[in-house]
Parts: structure tokens; sequence; C-alpha cells
């Protein structure tokens, strides 16, 4: 058994470890408190920050919206200001090409008569006045040429001629070479095609580097394999008809009009 005076020595010994573990717990609990305290005191910063951030965030995303619509309207304005300009000339453009349109009509249609009556060879008649209804006509297609020039002939370096093109129209982006004859059968439309491979070939002499060529035939009396052959081959044709004095223009289908 054991006798008193050991058990108070256990009794002691428990009671001291009682205290030592309170006294432990205690500084325990003001760790934790103050780890709590730092870890509230950190999270409030954080917020802080977060919060700054966004602000800034919020404020560099509002300059860049407000410079953006700022250019946004410059430009829309711009844009707007170039439409109404454009939009002013092609209406004088569009005027002065009816007025144009209807003294072209009339000066061909006297001009035919007179052929009809005379009996004239197309010569120095389509110089004259069949060009300048071309070139309305093709406008009225809405390729826009302003310049017409009969008779273009192009020289190689050393004076001798590549070819020679009887109608070429331009517009400075675009070109069109008009072969005109009073008669065309199949074979003047292959000469045409040669003529147009040749300009091409020397577009550094013809300047046509960069340049769209298109092409087209007209005549009075145009035969059917001509006709369809030049369609086929993407050329417009150019009919004229002396009785009901007149230019009538046939196109080839769209996606098929050609670009030399």
């Amino acid at each position: 058994m054991v006798d008193l005076k050991t058990l108070e020595g256990i009794v002691a010994q428990t009671t001291i470890n009682i205290a030592n573990l309170s006294a432990q717990s205690v500084k325990t609990d003001a760790k934790i408190a103050k780890l709590s305290a730092e870890a509230k005191e950190s999270r409030k910063e954080t917020e802080r920050i977060l919060k700054e951030q966004n602000a800034e965030w919020e404020k560099r995303w509002e300059r860049w919206s407000e410079r953006q619509s700022a250019e946004w309207e410059k430009w829309t304005e711009r844009r707007s200001a170039e439409w109404e300009k454009w939009t002013v000339e092609w209406e004088k453009r569009a005027v002065e090409w009816e007025k144009r349109s209807a003294e072209l009509d009339k000066e061909v249609k006297r001009c035919l008569k007179i052929m009809g009556d005379v009996g004239i060879t197309l010569g120095n008649f389509t110089e004259r006045m069949i060009i300048p209804g071309i070139r309305q006509k093709m406008n009225e297609l809405g390729y826009m040429f302003f310049s017409t020039s009969p008779n273009k002939k192009y020289l190689s370096r050393d004076g001798k001629t590549i070819t020679e093109v009887d109608l070429l129209l331009e517009n400075g982006n675009e070109v069109m070479a008009v072969e005109i004859k009073t008669n065309f059968n199949e074979n003047d439309v292959k000469r045409h095609l040669r003529r147009l491979e040749l300009l091409r070939k020397y577009e550094s002499t013809t300047k046509f580097k960069d340049i769209i060529l298109y092409a087209a035939i007209a005549g009075i009396k145009i035969d059917k394999s001509a006709r369809e052959a030049a369609l086929e081959c993407g050329m417009y044709v150019i009919e004229i008809f002396e009785d009901q004095q007149k230019l009538e223009v046939i196109s080839p289908e769209k996606e098929s009009i050609g670009r030399w």
C-alpha cells in the first residue's frame, strides 16, 4: 500500500503539472488570439489593396472607353463627311452623264442617218462619232471611263510596232481595248485576243502594269460565231444598228467578264 506521504507527493506533483498545463493553455490561447487578430488585419489589408486595385482598373477602363468613344466619334464624323462629299460628287456626275448621254444619243442617231444616206465606211465616222457613244454606253455599265484614245499605237524601244488599238477607254485603274470594224468574223475575234496578249506581255511599254485590262468588239455586222466567241472569251459586244440609229451593248456573264 502507498503511504500517506507518498500519496501527498503524487498529489502535489499532479497539481504542479496541472498548473503548468494551465499556464501553457493560457499562452496557447494568447498565441491563437494574436494569430487570429493578425489574420483579421491581413484580411482587411488584402481587401483594401484589392479595393484600390479595382478602383484603379475601373478608372483605367473608363479612361480607355472614353478615349475609344472619342476616336470612334471622330472616325464616324470623318467618314460621314467623306461620304456626303462623295454623294454630292456622284449626284453632280450623274446629272452630267445624263445630259451627255442625251446629247450623244442625238449625235449618234444623226451620224448614223448620214452614214445610211451617204453609204460611207465606218472609218472616220467611227473615230468622230461612234467612239464617244461607246464610252457613254460602257459608263452606263459602271466603268466610269473618262478618257478615250482612238487609233492607239504601241511601239517597242527599237521603234517597232507592238500592236494598235482602235479605241482605248481609260479611267486610271482600268482600260478597255475596243476593236471596231464594219464586219466582224471569228478570226477578227482571235486577232483581238492576240492583241490583248501583246498588250499584257509588253505591259512595261504599254504602261498596263497593275492596270485591269478589259476588251470589247464593235461593228455594224457581227457574225453569230464572232459574237459567241467574243462573249465566251469575256468580251463585250457592241452592235451598231443603222436602221434604229442606236448602239447596243451585249455583256458577257458577270462572272465571265474577261480580265487580261
